[in-house]
């Protein structure tokens, strides 16, 4: 009787670590979502003398459209560009949106 219930505890953890060791829980792809926002930040209107920075934080809302949250960056004119390119930008991919923040890198380099 004690190895029964040994073997259904075992199968039972087994299962359950399975269950638990999804690879997106949320349904976003991160390579989708990274690909959108290079796509909506190429081809900036200003110089640039050398490589930029920043920081994003963001959210999706229920329109599936970016919601830039802060710009962590020292150039003001990059703050400005990446909010006005990414603000309410709508998403092409149909990701599921959840209330979740992402940050993601973003950096302009000199060609």
């Amino acid at each position: 009787m004690k190895s029964i219930k040994m073997v259904l505890l075992v199968l039972a953890i087994t299962f359950t670590g399975a269950l638990n060791a999804t690879t997106n829980p949320t349904g976003i792809e991160p390579n989708v979502l990274a690909n959108e926002i290079t796509t909506l930040l190429k081809n900036p209107e200003f110089k640039v003398a050398e490589d930029l920075k920043a920081n994003v934080t963001f959210m999706l809302n229920k329109n599936n459209e970016i919601v830039v949250i802060s710009v962590d960056t020292e150039s003001e004119q990059l703050e400005n560009y990446i909010k006005n390119r990414l603000n309410y930008s709508k998403l092409k991919e149909g990701l599921v949106t959840t209330q979740k923040t992402y940050k993601i890198p973003v950096r302009i380099t000199l060609v």
